[in-house]
């Protein structure tokens, strides 16, 4: 897991994730009646964990054409607040390719909005926790388990993502069989 909080970091993340055909997101911030706002963007490859302070950093904009690569999938749980923060954030020019697991939980089965501790469990097996969901994620400099909590919920996207890509595959050609296409 690397901080990303300085000019010269940023560009080396964004030469990193450059040209990923996917790339694993969450985000962390803060709302209340005056908007939301972005504190903490985490992204990976599907290794290499970044997380992005853009509390420290005056502008993200490096990142948007990593981001708003229209080749790239963002594979992200429950992405509804998520997508649209980093579109404007980010000013993407179109909507980007989205793989939400919670969506194909959903999809796949009668339960919907879980959470993703609990996705976590069902797919993989692991128990996570959910100490640091409701932290002060504006205040810094940000402790080492928050940190490593805001890494913790995409560290397991990429075997998320497959299992729940393959079964979505598998119900797809099973729909389709029984259609008779």
């Amino acid at each position: 897991m690397l901080l990303v909080d300085s000019r010269a970091a940023l560009e080396a993340s964004v030469s990193a994730l450059s040209g990923a055909p996917t790339l694993y997101l969450d985000t962390e911030f803060e709302s209340n009646r005056d908007g939301t706002r972005l504190c903490l963007l985490q992204v990976s490859r599907g290794d290499e964990i970044y997380l992005v302070d853009s509390v420290r950093l005056t502008g993200l904009e490096p990142l948007t054409p990593v981001l708003g690569n229209p080749e790239t999938l963002w594979v992200l749980h429950a992405g509804q607040q998520d997508v649209p923060l980093l579109a404007e954030r980010l000013a993407l020019g179109s909507a980007p390719r989205v793989f939400d697991t919670q969506v194909a939980w959903a999809m796949l089965g009668p339960e919907y909005s879980v959470s993703l501790a609990y996705l976590i469990y069902r797919v993989l097996g692991i128990r996570t926790g959910k100490s640091h969901q409701a932290d002060d994620w504006i205040r810094r400099p940000l402790p080492a388990a928050q940190l490593a909590y805001a890494a913790g919920d995409i560290e397991h996207l990429p075997a998320i993502h497959a299992e729940l890509a393959r079964r979505c595959a598998e119900l797809w050609t099973q729909i389709k069989t029984e259609d008779g296409s």
